[in-house]
């Protein structure tokens, strides 16, 4: 299950986690997947404005060439950029105007015909499933899977499990095997295909946070690749698992 959020400062948000992310690591260049320079190449454009007056130090030298001592003041702007960016703005107050207006002239409304309203037939909980409001045959036919044919029945359709977002854990803490959720901002998401000769067609995403980084899969979900948006925060429930690890 997913729930999403999206920002015009997303982008940021997940951007300073990660410059935090790599200072904490020494300025190894692995707090995110890629490295810093796939990320710059990916929001390049929205970078930009925040780079303002150093474009060739903070968006067009390669972080990855870079000595330790270089990689600290790349972070070190940045991070004075972003913080720089987020600075409120005072809005200014508009002048009063000196010129007097006329009151409108009140409109009276017309008369509103009461309509006659035949009363609701009466449904009972062993009426059928279409004849609630937006059943229609379609769902009526995925509930007569469930063997949900009547209103009772669908009252007595429990679900089948239950997301608790109230308990989520950093990806630092996830455990392998055990059914967890995760906040995380998205990384990047694309359609992959498994299985024998590349029949079925899964979604995988890379999510992060500011402990670190977490490969996704949603098996047979195609359509999900196209929804999750780089820079988006999403919540994802789910058994952890180690691959290739």
């Amino acid at each position: 299950m997913v729930t999403q959020e999206t920002g015009t400062s997303s982008w940021a948000d997940a951007f300073q986690n990660i410059l935090k992310l790599e200072e904490s690591h020494g300025f190894d260049n692995k707090a995110v997947m890629g490295g810093l320079d796939k990320f710059v190449a990916l929001w390049g454009k929205e970078m930009a404005a925040q780079a303002a007056g150093d474009e060739k130090f903070l968006l067009k030298e390669s972080y990855d060439a870079m000595s330790a001592k270089l990689r600290a003041q790349w972070v070190a702007k940045w991070r004075e950029a972003l913080a720089g960016a987020s600075a409120p703005i005072k809005a200014t107050k508009p002048t009063a105007s000196t010129t007097k207006k006329k009151p409108a002239a009140k409109k009276t409304p017309p008369e509103k015909k009461t309509r006659y309203k035949a009363p609701p037939a009466e449904v009972t909980v062993d009426a059928p499933v279409d004849r609630l409001r937006g059943v229609d045959t379609k769902l009526t036919a995925r509930l007569k899977r469930l063997d949900v044919e009547t209103i009772r029945d669908l009252l007595y359709l429990f679900p089948r499990r239950h997301e608790d977002y109230s308990t989520a854990v950093k990806i630092s803490e996830l455990s392998p095997g055990e059914e967890c959720t995760v906040v995380a901002t998205v990384w990047e998401a694309r359609e992959v295909a498994k299985g024998p000769r590349g029949g079925r067609r899964d979604t995988e995403a890379v999510l992060s946070d500011e402990t670190g980084n977490l490969r996704v899969v949603w098996f047979g979900q195609r359509y999900l690749a196209r929804s999750l948006k780089p820079g988006s925060r999403i919540a994802i429930s789910g058994k952890a698992s180690v691959f290739r690890g």
